[in-house]
């Protein structure tokens, strides 16, 4: 048998070569996760006569798809820890907590999928969905309820190959998954003529490529981590390890499906659907933005998180750095187009005059902090990677729950502003505020790692 690959170069290599080397793969992976619903949304948004619909509709579905990704998130809390066994050496126990966190997830995902195809339409009622709007969104999240268990496995399990440095090998398993949305969306929307239902169907199909490719390296490829089913079941011991690190990405997906409610209900309120649309393309670009910073996390977390196993932490603060550096220049290049051009960034999403219009109008409120936004993601997740579980919980709350919920709930009626103002202007003051706190907070805990 070959011999498999070994991460030692992690704790070798210049780490400005190791960063570019693997954000790149990571970041288009990211990309290509976004690009499945970004292609349904694009194309929808421009279906004739009820693509606004259509796209208000797949925006009220979002944070409930969001909470189902947070599942993916919570076992996916696991991979740093991994990287951190592999690092200390200890291969046989990082091979349990894959195989467990694989199981769980599975069998969560499974329950979870039951549960919202009995109780969609209480669940969209929540969300803030009109009468008018109802029947587009039970269509879209009827059938994207089957795929809530290969996006879970694509997002979810592949975060422990990336994990384990192979950012190409991440990039790849959804460039397929994306390649094959590309050709399914415009043939399922327009040439079979099947509307909503093609888009959620071709996003459904494409995870499903991606998840089994995800099993395959898993279960048959010669990895660091190389399971078999001896690896299968539910180890208590790292159960409990998997969901306390996975808690805080689990609870910052979770709070954002909330905030999402939020906006939606509040938009509603005082804006109608056409409010709720011009959020729908705001969500987009937000996790463009994202999914871009989740990417930079990505190819930093084995450097992280090995050398941390190694206790290297020199190298882990030059990381840390590095990546809080980058997530600020990306954000600044997206936020700057935003600023300049906010009319054409709109109607990339949408060809519904009404919405383009609504959304154009605020986006520059909306984003006013936009060059911001990665910090806080990035600064959460190094604490996840060096196992400061409890800080990383800790930010979260602070900046979902304590600055988000009230702000956008007193802003239109205690802000002194037009509503819909009051409610978009919530954004930049939580970015900018938790900015601030959470980048002193997590550096300081940072520079206070200690050499063993």
């Amino acid at each position: 048998m070959a011999q498999r690959q070994d991460m030692s170069h992690l704790g070798t290599e210049p780490i400005p070569t190791l960063f570019r080397r693997m954000a790149i793969p990571a970041i288009i992976g990211q990309l290509a996760i976004l690009a499945n619903n970004f292609l349904d949304r694009m194309y929808v948004g421009h279906i004739e006569g009820w693509g606004g619909e259509s796209l208000t509709a797949i925006g009220l579905s979002t944070p409930i798809l969001l909470f189902t990704t947070a599942i993916a998130s919570l076992m996916a809390g696991g991979s740093p820890w991994v990287a951190i066994l592999l690092g200390e050496q200890k291969v046989e126990q990082a091979h349990r907590m894959v195989g467990t966190s694989l199981t769980f997830l599975c069998s969560i995902s499974l329950l979870l999928a039951i549960a919202i195809g009995l109780f969609q339409e209480e669940l969209l009622a929540g969300c803030g969905t009109s009468p008018e709007i109802m029947p587009y969104a039970k269509i879209y999240l009827g059938i994207i309820t089957w795929g809530i268990l290969p996006t879970n496995l694509t997002i979810g399990m592949a975060q422990f190959l990336t994990g384990q440095g192979m950012t190409k090998l991440g990039m790849r398993i959804i460039g397929t998954s994306v390649l094959l949305n590309l050709l399914l969306d415009p043939l399922f929307i327009f040439g079979f003529g099947w509307g909503l239902r093609g888009a959620a169907l071709a996003t459904t199909l494409s995870m499903t490529v991606s998840a089994l490719q995800v099993v395959r390296h898993l279960f048959f490829s010669r990895h660091p981590i190389q399971l078999t089913t001896a690896h299968l079941g539910i180890d208590r011991q790292w159960l409990g390890v998997c969901l306390g690190m996975g808690f805080a990405p689990f609870l910052a997906m979770a709070c954002e499906a909330l905030v999402g409610l939020l906006y939606n209900a509040s938009l509603s309120t005082y804006g109608g659907d056409v409010a709720v649309g011009a959020m729908a393309v705001y969500y987009v670009i937000g996790h463009i933005i994202a999914y871009l910073i989740m990417g930079l996390s990505m190819a930093m977390q084995p450097m992280i998180s090995y050398n941390f196993g190694m206790r290297s932490f020199e190298r882990v603060r030059q990381c840390t750095h590095l990546l809080i550096t980058w997530s600020v220049a990306i954000c600044s290049v997206i936020w700057f187009v935003m600023m300049v051009a906010p009319g054409g960034v709109c109607r990339l999403f949408t060809n519904d005059a009404e919405i383009a219009t609504f959304a154009s109008r605020y986006l520059r409120t909306y984003f006013f902090a936009g060059f911001l936004t990665g910090v806080p993601f990035v600064c959460m997740n190094t604490l996840r990677f060096v196992r400061q579980v409890k800080q990383a919980i800790g930010l979260v709350v602070f900046r979902r729950l304590l600055l988000s919920v009230p702000l956008i709930w007193l802003l239109p009626r205690f802000g002194g502003l037009p509503p819909v103002q009051a409610i978009l202007m919530a954004a930049p003051i939580i970015d900018g505020v938790s900015a601030a706190v959470i980048l002193c907070l997590s550096l300081r805990t940072i520079h206070h790692l200690q050499e063993a």
